[in-house]
């Protein structure tokens, strides 16, 4: 899994610089949008037949989902003010293409495919709970990689095809950094002030706001420091910020380029890297790559920290 998004992107990126026909890459438009559409019909069902998440939606899911929402909402306050302050794409972008600001213009409507986005999840999430038994997980795990395979290499034709990508990556450098910064600070600060709000002990808030969508992994990190319910804190948490990123992105394009990066977080690497793209453009949707690879590498280093710090 650590290889196949590298070795999907390049292969896509080595297409997309052939000069294929125009019906080619209005072919890799259609399956990406195919593709996305299951991925997000899987993510849910992973979701609806997880017991421990359906039977504590009731008892801890405001909580987890205010967790959550307050998490986001400090991580794009953050990288809004970084953005404005030390990164200003707009003026990026014209400095290396004129055009590209016009053809951003045109693009600036809502894709339609992120308002099908949600109802895929909402879908998923009911094909889960009522009709998918719970022995049948390993198969959506399968279908999940299927489906990343190909939006991976959809996403690197698009790439390949547009060469302002990678002029735009050497244009903000390691700036890319402090966007990172503010997303962990934005992360922590969000937990802590859910923790005051709902009365959630300040480990399990802050360190569950801090898994940055990687919620695997926190959720198994709480459950080993602090037990089965910290673990489901980890989980659910880090489950919600995929969901809530992908039905609030509509918004986050109205507010800044970076908004869909911040929330979507160390997301950016895997699941929510075509819905961010699409919101984003192409060029930034390469720093939202970048974003959630390095989050993904800090994550597991960071979570062992705060658990033996707070």
């Amino acid at each position: 899994m650590t290889i196949m998004p590298f070795a999907c992107l390049t292969a896509g990126v080595v297409m997309g610089l052939r000069n294929m026909p125009s019906k080619f890459y209005s072919l890799a438009t259609i399956v990406t949008n195919v593709a996305l559409v299951f991925l997000m019909v899987t993510i849910g069902a992973n979701v609806g037949i997880n017991d421990d998440v359906m039977n504590n939606l009731n008892t801890i899911g405001l909580n987890c989902a205010l967790i959550c929402l307050l998490a986001i909402s400090f991580s794009v306050i953050f990288c809004y003010i970084v953005e404005k302050k030390l990164i200003d794409f707009d003026k990026i972008s014209k400095k290396l293409n004129k055009d590209n600001i016009k053809e951003e213009k045109k693009q600036s409507k809502i894709d339609p495919i992120l308002i099908i986005i949600p109802f895929s999840i909402i879908l998923g999430v009911g094909l889960g709970y009522y009709f998918i038994p719970s022995g049948y997980a390993h198969i959506l795990n399968y279908c999940l990689i299927v489906f990343l395979i190909f939006l991976y290499t959809s996403v690197g034709i698009g790439m390949g095809s547009n060469i302002g990508v990678f002029k735009f990556i050497k244009a903000i450098g390691l700036k890319i950094v402090y966007l990172i910064i503010a997303i962990y600070i934005g992360s922590i600060t969000g937990g802590a002030v859910a923790s005051l709000i709902t009365g959630v002990p300040l480990k399990y808030a802050v360190i569950s706001a801090s898994g940055l969508g990687y919620y695997s992994l926190t959720g198994a990190t709480m459950m080993h420091f602090y037990g089965a319910e910290a673990g489901v804190y980890g989980f659910m948490v880090n489950v919600m910020r995929d969901l809530f990123t992908v039905i609030l992105i509509p918004i986050f394009m109205r507010i800044s380029p970076s908004a869909a990066m911040a929330s979507g977080a160390g997301g950016n690497m895997d699941t929510l890297l075509v819905p961010v793209t699409k919101a984003v453009g192409k060029e930034l949707g390469v720093i939202a790559l970048a974003i959630g690879i390095i989050i993904t590498i800090l994550v597991p280093i960071i979570l062992p920290i705060l658990c033996t710090v707070i």
